[in-house]
């Protein structure tokens, strides 16, 4: 039981730094678009 509990742990770890990660990866991206193409209209 304590070893599942530990990899449930991990695996919620792992995902809060996946979500973290992609979301700097989303806003460098959209960045660059703004750089590329100036003012983008949302």
């Amino acid at each position: 039981m304590e070893i599942m509990l530990g990899l449930e742990a991990v695996s919620w770890l792992l995902l809060a730094i996946a979500a973290f990660v992609a979301s700097i990866l989303l806003e460098r991206y959209a960045h660059q678009e703004e750089d590329g193409k100036g003012r983008i209209q949302a």
